[in-house]
């Protein structure tokens, strides 16, 4: 078969699981996760086809065995969700409510102090016009902290170790604390505008495509899984403020690729960010990989990184480090096996992956409920799943914080319920 019929096939099968999974299981989040997969199956095949692919940097050879070993993978991640449904009224447990209300007012603080002050670099980033996109998209690679509010010393330290670490967990927050939480619901929907607001502004000084997309999927899977606590009328509200949102963000994106791009390379583009990923894995990285990073690279970066034994310290200079150790460029989106195949090899990623499956059949298995930390753990693993579509999610100080914090949470609200329920027993 040639890369065409390797592709068509590929997406074939994607699109096979995705209508089995659906009668076999009904509507759940793991067939909302798969979408997402398949349809960059399909990207693929459609972006193999484009005039431009043949000159690109991503032309390669598809073949069979790099796809099969993508979808087992991504199969054994995926198939614990198809028993996860949204979830029904009262299915979320809260506890210790005082902390709740202190995270909230302390977040809305920081929060309302970054949006002030990014307000001029959002002005300047809306005024750049279409021609000098290109410049200013490429300044904001070049600058590691481009965020004026990164620029304030105690502000910087308070988004560089907390509001970096707890970036996913407010956004989960924000839906499971306006919609589902009974208590200070004043705060809870002040604390959704202003964490909706920061993210927003924050996306728009780095004109960032990919930022944007993760943050609407994200919204989008949120909005599934607590689609029970949501009314009618609030769906009405969402149904239109997502076509509103959704145009602006859809302009906003073929803005920068014009202006990146020009009209010629516009569709080929289009394609390219969700079909690349899978021909990457499979043309470039797959059969061309020749070492591993040992986790140097993506989950151990940052902790090198404090002990003085890091092998990088820019974006670039990461992706010459990972081209010298495996052979295969480090720029290039490889989807999340992808990074994990760098950090560990094939057969020590497969090892993982089968971890992780019965780690999620046991988070999934039979729940009924969830308290806040529980919650938070099955959202962070939504967001990676988001990102891994694309790249490694788990990378630097970001990745490192994201997990600790979460972990943190999830004691903390678990051993919290433990404490309670074992209060009810003694007191019965």
């Amino acid at each position: 078969m040639d890369s065409t019929q390797v592709c068509f096939y590929n997406a074939l099968l994607y699109s096979f699981i995705l209508i089995y999974w659906r009668f076999k299981y009904g509507f759940s989040m793991g067939e909302v996760i798969w979408l997402m997969f398949t349809a960059s199956a399909w990207c693929t095949y459609f972006f193999i086809q484009q005039p431009l692919y043949i000159i690109s940097i991503h032309y390669s050879n598809q073949t069979v065995f790099p796809f099969i070993y993508l979808f087992i993978t991504l199969y054994l991640l995926i198939s614990p969700f198809c028993k996860l449904k949204p979830l029904p009224k009262g299915s979320i447990r809260f506890s210790h409510d005082l902390f709740i209300k202190r995270y909230m007012i302390f977040m809305i603080i920081v929060q309302c102090i970054s949006i002030i002050v990014n307000i001029p670099a959002v002005l300047d980033a809306l005024s750049v016009s279409q021609q000098n996109i290109t410049d200013y998209k490429d300044f904001s690679y070049e600058e590691n902290i481009n965020i004026p509010a990164f620029k304030i010393p105690i502000l910087a330290q308070i988004k560089g170790w907390i509001l970096l670490g707890l970036r996913i967990s407010n956004y989960a927050l924000m839906f499971i604390l306006s919609l589902c939480y009974n208590k200070y619901r004043k705060i809870a929907y002040c604390f959704c505008i202003v964490t909706v607001l920061e993210s927003f502004f924050n996306t728009i000084i780095i004109v960032s495509r990919g930022q944007m997309f993760m943050l609407s999927m994200f919204c989008i899977f949120m909005f599934i899984l607590l689609y029970h606590y949501t009314t009618i009328q609030m769906r009405k509200y969402v149904m239109m403020g997502g076509c509103i949102i959704g145009f602006v963000l859809v302009s906003f994106v073929i803005t920068i690729s014009l202006g990146r791009f020009g009209t010629d390379g516009l569709g080929f583009y289009l394609y390219k960010y969700f079909g690349e990923p899978m021909n990457n894995f499979n043309g470039l990285l797959f059969n061309d990989i020749q070492g591993t990073t040992n986790g140097s690279a993506y989950l151990l970066s940052y902790i090198n990184d404090i002990v003085g034994i890091s092998n990088f310290q820019t974006t670039m200079e990461k992706w010459s480090y990972i081209e010298k150790i495996t052979g295969v460029s480090g720029q290039f989106f490889y989807t999340f096996i992808g990074g994990l195949v760098m950090e560990f090899g094939k057969i020590i990623t497969l090892l993982v992956v089968l971890l992780l499956h019965f780690f999620f059949r046991k988070l999934i298995k039979e729940q009924l409920s969830f308290n806040l930390g529980e919650l938070l753990v099955l959202t962070l693993i939504f967001y990676y799943f988001i990102a891994g579509v694309f790249l490694f999610p788990v990378q630097g100080k970001a990745g490192f914080l994201e997990i600790c914090s979460t972990i943190i949470l999830y004691k903390y609200f678990s051993d919290k319920n433990r404490k309670i329920a074992m209060k009810h027993s003694v007191m019965q």
